[in-house]
């Protein structure tokens, strides 16, 4: 474990928005001819009404994906199975893009200030991370 800088400097950055400017379900939300983007859009405006206070829930991981999911209300049809949106979710947050100049001040800001990523505690990103250091070359073993 690394050792907090002695200036005793913390710098805090959150990953939804600063890290990452990736929404939930991008590759349906940033389509407008998928066929579920207007239910999609539709269904995350209710997610992030503060009123419902839905997002806030999930971000803090009392509500699951599939709660969230079905909170939306959204009408799967056609081609699409059951589990289709949860799949989705979880690939989309495996391929967020994120803010590499950011990040690379972060790296090098670490030898004066200790750096903290807030992650939200859902569990498509406790997924997407378990599943990317799964993949990651262990030293020693073959590829």
């Amino acid at each position: 474990m690394n050792q907090v800088p002695l200036s005793g400097r913390v710098i805090f950055s959150d990953w939804h928005g600063v890290l990452s400017r990736d929404p939930f379900w991008t590759s349906i939300r940033l389509s407008a001819t998928h066929p579920l983007h207007e239910q999609l859009e539709a269904g995350m405006a209710g997610v992030f009404d503060p009123a419902r206070n839905i997002a806030n829930e999930w971000m803090k991981g009392l509500l699951s994906s599939d709660q969230v999911i079905a909170e939306m209300g959204i009408q799967l049809r056609g081609r699409f199975r059951d589990d289709f949106l949860a799949r989705r979710l979880d690939l989309d947050c495996a391929r967020m893009q994120v803010n590499a100049g950011l990040f690379e001040v972060l790296r090098v800001i670490r030898a004066e200030a200790m750096v903290v990523i807030a992650t939200d505690n859902m569990d498509c990103f406790a997924r997407a991370f378990e599943h990317a250091r799964s993949r990651r070359h262990r030293p020693g073993r073959e590829r």
